[in-house]
């Protein structure tokens, strides 16, 4: 895999690079941006205190390393700078694939107030799959279940306080003893 490839050509430099990118500037994503738009030189050079000019070379060798793996579109990657782009490149894969083998349709969920089943299975599928890809929840987690329903109720028109009841009510029937605190209950409905 590409990965364990620059793994073995930066070696300890990744490890460095990685906790400089986090703790010090930014993302490594936003140098990824910054390296495909063109901005790399300049973004390295408002930095040129902590970098050294060693350093600024193998980042933008990294980064022209990455690049040749990665066919996500530039304005996507721009859009979403908090998701890795090895992850986002992962998705496109998965949904140009599925394109290729079963068309575009099993891909676009049906409108949420259509009454059959397989709106809510649709939706089910999309919150497993970006569960899978871009949070890299265990396969046996199941809380795709509950996001799907409760993303159904939302754009069936459901109000906040409607589901923010119903959870109280789930929570109390689990309880032994007491009622749910609201508060806590609210803060992780969604």
């Amino acid at each position: 895999m590409k990965t364990d490839r620059l793994r073995v050509i930066y070696g300890p430099f990744l490890e460095t690079f990685t906790y400089f990118s986090v703790c010090c500037c930014g993302p490594t994503q936003d140098y990824f941006n910054d390296y495909r738009s063109g901005r790399l030189g300049k973004t390295l050079e408002q930095h040129q205190k902590s970098i050294s000019s060693d350093i600024s070379m193998q980042i933008t060798s990294l980064m022209n390393e990455i690049s040749d793996g990665i066919n996500v579109p530039t304005e996507i990657a721009d859009s979403n700078p908090n998701i890795s782009i090895y992850r986002q490149q992962e998705m496109l894969n998965y949904i140009l694939a599925k394109i290729e083998s079963d068309g575009p349709d099993v891909l676009i969920p049906p409108h949420p107030l259509q009454s059959n089943r397989d709106v809510y299975t649709m939706y089910l599928r999309l919150i497993k799959r970006i569960h899978n890809c871009f949070e890299k929840k265990a396969t046996s987690d199941k809380s795709h279940t509950y996001y799907a329903s409760l993303a159904l109720s939302w754009m069936r028109g459901k109000s906040y306080a409607e589901l923010l009841n119903k959870r109280i009510q789930r929570k109390q029937k689990t309880l032994k003893r007491g009622r749910p605190d609201v508060n806590t209950e609210a803060r992780a409905l969604f």
